[in-house]
């Protein structure tokens, strides 16, 4: 018998227990995602590639869920590193800043996510 479960995050509007939702050991060493069936192999890849990150002890990876309002729209994709530096994709290119000013644009917009984010522990 395993570890017990507890659960890390999930849809709080769940209606009936069908929902995505993300469960784990109080060790870290195993998760379970309860949701849909991922059929498409590029997908598994893509989520084998975040389960990877999660584990990392510098980055955490939380739900967004598709309903309800967003604080901002997502144009690029972005990763802060500390509060120094920060990189932007852009459709076209990569754009790396260390003007506090971007960076601090970049922080404040990952905290609107995070406040909507299904986990307890940012915002």
């Amino acid at each position: 018998m395993g570890a017990p479960l507890r659960k890390l995050s999930g849809d709080p509007e769940c209606k009936n227990g069908t929902c995505p939702t993300l469960w784990g050991t109080d060790d870290g060493n195993d998760y379970v995602v309860q949701g849909y069936v991922i059929n498409d192999p590029e997908q598994a890849v893509q989520l084998d590639r975040l389960v990877s990150l999660s584990r990392l002890p510098n980055v955490t990876v939380v739900v967004v869920p598709l309903a309800g309002r967003m604080p901002d729209f997502p144009m690029t994709c972005f990763s802060l590193h500390d509060d120094r530096l920060v990189i932007v994709e852009t459709f076209h290119s990569e754009i790396t800043t260390r003007d506090p000013r971007d960076v601090q644009t970049y922080v404040d917009t990952f905290h609107r996510f995070a406040g909507v984010s299904l986990s307890d522990s940012l915002g």
